[in-house]
């Protein structure tokens, strides 16, 4: 579900941006079809000082009120989306392209900006406007939260011979020699992937579920698989 018509990169395109700029009060051609080329060719979430250090790289130096100005025309003519994420007091620009409707995820600690598309999500989204007749003109969704970087950053992993039971857990990594990392690897123990403690008594087996299959594993190999509670 695209609800934004992003115009193709053309040369009459660029010559509607020059001319619309140009009587904005940016005369130079060269300005204009070097920041259109800047813009298009990043994927970030630029604010005025990135694009303003984009373009510097680029040996053009204009004030930041101009560079304002750009994005916000480039946002007024379909070329970009003007963005202001939540807690900050400042606008981000993004390239609108031609292709399926994103969303985001933010991360509240680094500002970690990951852009996500689902399609099954949009047929949903899709289907309820139609049941209630509502016509969309454009939507935003945002999802703010802490990435897996920061988690694991602020996170201590332990074994999972001491996690309690019904815990759910994400592996961290395994430690001990190249066939055991090899044999729990082929049973689903991959780094990152979520594990259910089913049974940890004080001796015994720990019994595992990993994506529906159980496993048990012995003390001495659990003391070797370190997670990170959730």
């Amino acid at each position: 579900m695209n609800y934004e018509n992003s115009p193709a990169i053309s040369g009459e395109y660029k010559n509607l941006l020059c001319d619309v700029l140009n009587e904005r009060g940016i005369s130079d051609k060269r300005i204009c079809n070097e920041a259109i080329d800047a813009f298009s060719k990043t994927e970030k979430h630029l604010t005025v000082d990135d694009f303003s250090f984009l373009l510097q790289e680029k040996g053009i130096n204009i004030d930041k009120e101009y560079i304002s100005l750009v994005l916000s025309t480039f946002s007024e003519y379909g070329f970009a989306r003007e963005l202001q994420f939540e807690g900050e007091d400042f606008k981000r620009y993004e390239h609108l392209h031609p292709h399926t409707h994103h969303d985001h995820f933010i991360c509240i600690k680094c500002k970690k900006i990951i852009e996500f598309s689902d399609r099954q999500l949009e047929r949903i989204q899709d289907a309820l406007m139609f049941q209630r007749r509502f016509k969309p003109l454009f939507h935003k969704l945002e999802v703010y939260g802490i990435c897996d970087t920061c988690r694991a950053v602020s996170r201590k992993a332990i074994p999972i011979a001491f996690t309690k039971e019904d815990k759910l857990v994400t592996l961290h990594k395994i430690e001990g020699g190249l066939d055991l990392k090899r044999r729990l690897a082929a049973l689903g123990f991959i780094e990152g992937e979520d594990i259910h403690v089913i049974k940890n008594s004080n001796f015994g087996p720990i019994v595992l579920e990993i994506k529906g299959a159980r496993f048990a594993i012995g003390r001495g190999e659990s003391q070797k698989i370190l997670v990170y509670e959730n």
